[in-house]
Formats: structure tokens, sequence, C-alpha cells
């Protein structure tokens, strides 16, 4: 029985900091249907905006030459 109370109180922080907000965000993100998410994943503009490469700590836009952003 000792053992149970610390088991139980572990699951219950765990699932109250890592699987509510989860649920949340994967709720909120997939609230208007897949078709949503899928256009908005394959937006050109938004992929051009997500995509970036990390370069020596500084995030290079790989929509723009690299010779603008020295």
């Amino acid at each position: 029985m000792a053992k149970r109370i610390p088991i139980g109180r572990a699951i219950l922080f765990f699932g109250g900091t890592v699987v509510l907000p989860a649920v949340a965000i994967f709720y909120h993100a997939f609230s208007e249907g897949w078709g949503a998410y899928v256009a908005s994943i394959l937006d050109p503009e938004a992929l051009a905006d997500r995509i970036a490469i990390m370069d020596h700590g500084r995030i290079l836009r790989i929509d723009r030459p690299a010779a603008a952003l020295a």
C-alpha cells in the first residue's frame, strides 16, 4: 500500500503535465479536420516560412540566398 500512493501521485502528475496538454494541442490542431491540417502543411507560403536549417546558431532561411543573410 505504501508504494501505491507515490506511484499514483506520479501518474496523476504525469497525466496533468504531459498527457492533458498534449491532448488539448492535438484536439485544437485537428478541430477543423484533416483537410485543413493537410492544406496548411502543403501551402507553399507557409511551407517556405517553416523550412529553415540551423547554421552555427542562426536560422538560415532556405527560400532566400545565403548572401542576403550574411
